[in-house]
């Protein structure tokens, strides 16, 4: 018993002793780390980068670990939230870039921008005081996005350039739905798109069954094609519905 309790203890310490190196390595590291922008920002040659250089300090610690662990920052925190949650704040309309034009590829219904009548094909060409003509279609999505409840004015052409229009809109909570279609193809056969592994898109995932099983499906295609991911837990819980 005494021996029992003698390695017990010695492993406790050990366990212990592993710790506290672990963090005086941490906090020895960030020293070095923080010691290090300091000199350079003082004697470096030019003006440093701080943003860009921090970020790309960052990708590189990340990068060495795997490529699944990865850094989103604030100003990148929206397209986050879309891929992940298919939410978003703006009009409700995807855009394209045909030239140096930007259109609205597809405009989701009951949203600001399909209440005040743009279709698709429809090209954008200003948000309040902001040419929306040859710039990336990023910059045009930040433009469009914003604060739900803020307002904007979108200039738009429909069938020709020569009669811009303008309408005011208010940007509104988006939520895409990851199921953009889901039917019965034929009398036995059922079908589901689903675009994204968003959060929750298990649920929706759900319904589309229980509602094609009561049309009446017995198989199912169920496309997946440019799904670029997702969350997944509810990736798991759609695959427990199958298997």
């Amino acid at each position: 018993c005494i021996l029992l309790a003698s390695i017990t203890l010695a492993a406790k310490e050990q366990a212990r002793e592993n710790v506290d190196n672990h963090y005086f390595s941490v906090a020895e590291n960030l020293s070095i780390f923080n010691s290090l922008f300091k000199q350079l920002n003082i004697h470096y040659v030019d003006s440093i980068p701080v943003t860009d250089i921090m970020q790309k300090g960052i990708n590189g610690m990340l990068n060495a670990l795997d490529p699944y662990t990865v850094y989103i920052p604030t100003n990148e925190e929206e397209n986050f939230n879309l891929m992940t949650k298919g939410e978003y704040a703006g009009i409700g309309t995807v855009i394209t870039k045909r030239g140096k034009y930007i259109t609205a590829n597809e405009v989701y219904r009951d949203m600001p921008a399909d209440k005040a009548g743009i279709k698709i094909g429809y090209v954008l060409t200003k948000v309040d005081d902001t040419s929306l003509i040859d710039v990336t279609t990023q910059k045009a999505s930040e433009l469009l996005r914003g604060t739900p409840g803020t307002k904007l004015t979108l200039t738009y052409q429909t069938d020709t350039l020569a009669n811009p229009q303008t309408v005011d809109l208010v940007r509104e909570h988006i939520y895409i739905n990851p199921i953009r279609y889901y039917g019965m193809l034929n009398d036995s056969v059922g079908y589901i798109f689903l675009s994204n592994f968003t959060q929750n898109c298990a649920d929706e995932v759900k319904k589309a069954l229980l509602s094609l099983r009561g049309q009446g499906m017995q198989k199912l295609i169920f496309d997946l094609r440019n799904n670029p991911g997702g969350y997944l837990s509810d990736a798991v819980d759609i695959c427990n519905f199958f298997l």
